[in-house]
C-alpha cells in the first residue's frame, strides 16, 4: 500500500543524517555526511512507478527499519537486489 505524504527522519547521528518525503506518490531521499575533510550530500529520488514498486516489497515502516540497520550500503544493497531504481544526485 503506498504511504500518504510526509516527511520523516530514518536516522541522525551527528555527523550523518538520512531523511525523506513522499510527495505526489514519489519517494525522495537526502543523505548528509559532514567531516572534517569533506562534506557530502546525496539525494536519491524515485519515480511513481519505481515508489509503488518499494512499497509493494515492504511498507514505509519494514524500509526505515532496513535503512536504520544497514545504512545505505544496505538501502542501496536492497534497491539493486529487488530492481528498484532511482536517480541520485551528488552535491
Amino acid at each position: 500500500m503506498m504511504p500518504e505524504d510526509q516527511e520523516f527522519t530514518i536516522y541522525y547521528y551527528i555527523p550523518i543524517y538520512l531523511g525523506g518525503r513522499i510527495r505526489n506518490g514519489c519517494l525522495e531521499l537526502e543523505s548528509e555526511v559532514y567531516g572534517e575533510e569533506y562534506d557530502s550530500e546525496e539525494h536519491y529520488i524515485f519515480s511513481r512507478k519505481e515508489t509503488e514498486k518499494l512499497f509493494s516489497i515492504v511498507t514505509l515502516d519494514e524500509f526505515i527499519a532496513l535503512c536504520q540497520l544497514g545504512h545505505l550500503i544496505g538501502m542501496e544493497t536492497f534497491l539493486r537486489e529487488n530492481g528498484i531504481r532511482y536517480s541520485s544526485v551528488t552535491v
